[in-house]
């Protein structure tokens, strides 16, 4: 009982190290680590899929293997908990992309949410008005130019990730924005 209550306690800095750290191999025990807390029930998967769909943006192989194969085991068991927090999960992975490793990431994410999203039509209808909302703080109202560019700017991984989703029919959301 109390192993559990350290590691959760420690969970946050567990998960910015994850996020943060400079070397594979400690982001690779980072991940080993919240596997275990999700093993043992000391972390929430809901909780748990921000942080899984940010480490597919990991310059290491095996961390984004382990990531996919994780969101895949979380949502063969509970299908919603990947749905509702897949879009927080892609801006820290979108974020966390630098755009040296955009060419491997993008295409990570589209293969996530193409196995997992695409063929419930709810969870995509959900997951593509959450990713379109992304869009709608846009600094509009009293933008100048440069601010608006800089907006742009930030957007643009999340455009190149709707570029290369698939439309799976003319009626699907997606097949509006080609």
């Amino acid at each position: 009982e109390s192993v559990g209550a350290a590691v959760q306690s420690h969970l946050p800095q567990l998960l910015e190290t994850f996020r943060q750290g400079n070397a594979s191999e400690l982001r690779r025990a980072s991940l080993s680590l919240l596997s275990a807390a999700l093993r043992h029930g000391l972390l929430n998967p809901r909780d748990a899929v921000p942080e899984l769909m940010a480490a597919l943006s990991d310059s290491d192989s095996s961390c984004r293997a382990f990531a996919q194969e994780s969101l895949t085991k979380i949502h063969a068991r509970r299908p919603s908990f990947v749905t509702t927090r897949f879009v927080q999960g892609l801006v820290l992975a979108l974020d966390a992309t630098s755009d040296k490793y955009a060419h491997i990431v993008l295409p990570a994410l589209a293969r996530t949410y193409t196995k997992l999203i695409l063929p419930d039509a709810t969870a995509r209808i959900c997951v593509l008005r959450s990713i379109v909302a992304l869009f709608a703080e846009a600094p509009l109202s009293a933008a100048t130019a440069s601010s608006l560019l800089m907006w742009l700017h930030s957007k643009r991984r999340a455009v190149r990730l709707l570029a290369l989703l698939p439309a799976s029919s003319q009626e699907d959301p997606l097949f509006l924005l080609y």
